[in-house]
């Protein structure tokens, strides 16, 4: 009631929204129009300035919020930090492993892949069982700068392995 504004907009919509509004023009001296026009109640996300969307329903008011709740739980449940650990192991001390022609070359295409979408990459190719304690603990100790709150961490090892009571990844000084 009142309003001189070109346009009524209301951010904060529920169902008692819902129906027809209208608009009257009047004009001051001899002549006065009136106009009397229905406006659909919509909504619309303003961030990204999407266009209304008429409301007709009960039923379509409840859908347009479901909708709304998905694209905001979409948008919050991307990680703020994703990080990758890549080892790669083909080159073995030991005679009794055989060398492997694959793991190298997994670790550089996948850690290229990663990086495409956003992935902090720590690669190591060849570790000896000292330097691969030592990049699990940086990658413990990045995780832990983090909260582990938020992140996407992903471990990948190409290379030999055993299962006894449990797996084992297998360093290149292995004996």
């Amino acid at each position: 009631p009142g309003e001189t504004r070109n346009i009524l907009e209301k951010c904060l919509v529920d169902l008692s929204d819902c129906g027809p509004y209208y608009c009257e023009v009047k004009t001051e001296g001899l002549n006065a129009t009136a106009i009397s026009k229905s406006v659909r109640l919509g909504l619309r996300n303003k961030t990204e300035g999407a266009s209304v969307k008429p409301v007709k329903t009960a039923a379509q008011m409840e859908q347009l919020k479901a909708e709304e709740v998905l694209q905001t739980a979409e948008k919050e449940s991307f990680a703020r930090e994703k990080l990758a650990l890549l080892i790669g192991n083909s080159t073995y001390s030991s005679d009794q492993l055989n060398n492997l022609s694959g793991p190298e070359n997994d670790v550089y295409e996948l850690a290229k892949a990663l990086r495409e979408h956003d992935f902090k990459v720590l690669s190591y190719v060849n570790l000896k069982y000292d330097e691969m304690l030592e990049c699990f603990d940086k990658f413990e100790s990045y995780l832990k700068k983090l909260n582990f709150s938020g992140v996407y961490a992903l471990f990948y090892y190409s290379g030999h392995g055993f299962l006894s009571d449990k797996p084992y990844l297998v360093p290149t000084d292995a004996t």
